[in-house]
């Protein structure tokens, strides 16, 4: 964003809030939610947009919002899967490793029983 893009008031069309700034925040919550929204709304490479959804943030009603939409299964879903995807990215792993090693094992204990009967 540009300086000048609030030079008539806090909001992106003036000084009231307009259904513009209801999509810009379900955007930048959209990026929050994914983890990304720090690439474009840091204090040290875009401040106005860090101060925007600060601004965005103090509002009542798009707290309440956000709030809401949290409750969705499908929302929560993702948000969830993005806390504990290390998790269960690890427990995959492990579980991976087990099963190989398993199949290792058997192998080998199928060539060993082969060698003994020769």
């Amino acid at each position: 964003m540009c300086n000048c893009i609030f030079a008539d008031g806090d909001w992106l069309f003036g000084s009231t809030c307009t259904a513009a700034d209801i999509t810009a925040a379900i955007l930048l919550w959209r990026l929050n939610m994914i983890g990304v929204l720090p690439r474009f709304a840091s204090a040290q490479k875009n401040p106005e947009v860090a101060e925007y959804w600060k601004r965005l943030l103090s509002k009542d009603s798009v707290r309440k919002t956000f709030s809401m939409i949290e409750k969705v299964p499908s929302v929560y879903f993702k948000s969830a899967l993005k806390r504990y995807a290390k998790i269960a990215f690890k427990i995959g792993l492990v579980a991976g490793l087990v099963g190989v090693g398993y199949l290792g094992v058997k192998q080998y204990a199928r060539i060993n029983t082969g060698l003994k009967k020769a």
